[in-house]
């Protein structure tokens, strides 16, 4: 429904025109006695008055003529006309705050922007076209959106030999003292910390793992990133092998494109290097030792 007049404060509800008829004058138009032009959008919104009384739109006259009063009886000279015009404040180009829809331009926001329900946001072709760009911005949400997630899992020692390759258990059942994973993901990056110590008394191989097999841990949270070249390494880490001489090696373990294991390597202080084996924490007949492994990696996933 049209609003009357020029803003939703009132203002400018009307304009007033006055013309002083000539004899025999028919319709009226342009600069009334007061020098002001007669201007009308919608004839509906008229008032006509002769000599302070009101005439008939349709019958006593008609607005057909942009911006004319015309189909008037022939005026006397003197005659006063009066024309209130009303003009018409349509609320056209908005959005419904009950239905919604959709700006096509930018929107500045001079406060806060209260937002219940999910916010997605678009990028254009600018790499830059979504951006946060306040030094308080926050997620409160912290444990059931999908931006911030955090969450635990098991890890295992695992070989390239068992059933599905470095993802299936090497040790049997009640082979472990300690089996703890826990991870944060901030949009597609990944932090996950391992912790690994076995029960050398009852650990025993299974599922196809044997000495000289290559080391892996399985039980990363999500994906390591499908690139070819991307191999994300982890932190120092902390191990408690049987005397194998590791007192003079150190060790790293490296993400596998797409996959959710880390394999290892070691190094030496002479400069030899080779591939960690299941044997490394697990040898079962020199040696009887609880091994044990700590660290953490860093990772970007492409996984939902």
């Amino acid at each position: 429904m049209a609003y009357i007049g020029k803003s939703p404060t009132g203002t400018g509800v009307r304009s007033r025109y006055y013309f002083t008829a000539t004899a025999g004058a028919t319709s009226l138009s342009g600069a009334d006695d007061n020098s002001n032009t007669l201007v009308f959008s919608d004839g509906n919104y008229v008032d006509v008055s002769l000599n302070g009384i009101a005439l008939v739109a349709g019958t006593d006259y008609n607005t057909s003529t942009a911006n004319t009063i015309a189909g008037l009886s022939a005026l006397s000279a003197g005659d006063i006309v009066e024309i209130v015009v009303y003009d018409i404040f349509t609320v056209a180009d908005t959005v419904s705050a009950k239905d919604g829809g959709t700006f096509t331009g930018g929107v500045t926001m001079g406060g806060t922007l209260d937002v219940t329900g999910a916010l997605t946001a678009t990028a254009g072709a600018s790499s830059n076209a979504v951006s946060l760009q306040s030094a308080n911005f926050k997620v409160t949400d912290l444990n059931a959106n999908a931006f911030y997630r955090t969450g635990t899992f098991v890890p295992r020692w695992s070989t390239a030999n068992v059933t599905t390759a470095y993802q299936t258990d090497a040790f049997g059942s009640g082979s472990y003292i300690t089996q703890v994973g826990s991870y944060i993901r901030i949009g597609n990056l990944v932090r996950a910390n391992f912790h690994l110590q076995l029960d050398y008394s009852a650990a025993s191989y299974a599922n196809g793992s044997a000495g000289g097999q290559s080391l892996s841990i399985y039980g990363l949270p999500f994906n390591v990133k499908n690139v070819s070249t991307y191999f994300p390494q982890t932190s120092t880490i902390y191990f408690h092998f049987a005397n194998q001489g590791w007192e003079k090696m150190s060790l790293m373990g490296f993400g596998q494109p797409n996959q959710r294991y880390v394999l290892f390597r070691y190094s030496t202080g002479v400069g030899t290097e080779g591939e960690a084996t299941i044997d490394h924490p697990f040898d079962p007949t020199p040696r009887a030792h609880d091994s044990e492994m700590l660290f953490d990696i860093t990772y970007e996933t492409d996984e939902a």
